[in-house]
């Protein structure tokens, strides 16, 4: 398979999704089940997934938290399907400087003060959920 054999890609959006606050990236675990099986069955490649994150800027961060729950669970339900996917990683353990929005959106598990010198750091309620799904290998 070379890039050229890829000739269509679609984009299907459910109006019902949630939204990031500002970034306007869409919280839809189901498409992206949807899409995972569909490149198996056309590709059959191994999978390392990259950068999948959501940005909310509050501490208690519940809809991350709901965009996380929900992606893992796409993500083992598509291993179980046979998917071949070899890695998943979180973006981002820490807000960062994103290159084109500087530190306008929060991805991090952790949030950091940019005002403060020393970039004061706090967890955020996804970074326990994840901690307790590494701990405990469960999503519930």
């Amino acid at each position: 398979m070379t890039d050229i054999d890829i000739k269509d890609v679609g984009f299907d959006f459910d109006p019902g999704v949630i939204l990031t606050e500002e970034t306007q990236l869409r919280d839809a675990p189901l498409m992206f089940g949807k899409v995972l099986q569909r490149i198996n069955e056309d590709y059959h490649p191994t999978i390392y997934i990259t950068e999948n994150g959501f940005s909310e800027s509050a501490l208690e961060d519940k809809a991350k938290v709901t965009y996380l729950r929900g992606h893992l669970a796409e993500v083992l339900k598509a291993i179980q399907n046979g998917v071949d996917i070899r890695g998943y990683i979180l973006w981002s353990l820490m807000d960062n400087f994103e290159l084109q929005f500087g530190t306008q959106f929060q991805f991090g598990l952790f949030h950091v003060d940019f005002n403060h010198p020393n970039l004061t750091r706090t967890p955020r309620l996804s970074s326990k959920f994840i901690t307790r799904v590494y701990k405990t290998r469960r999503l519930d």
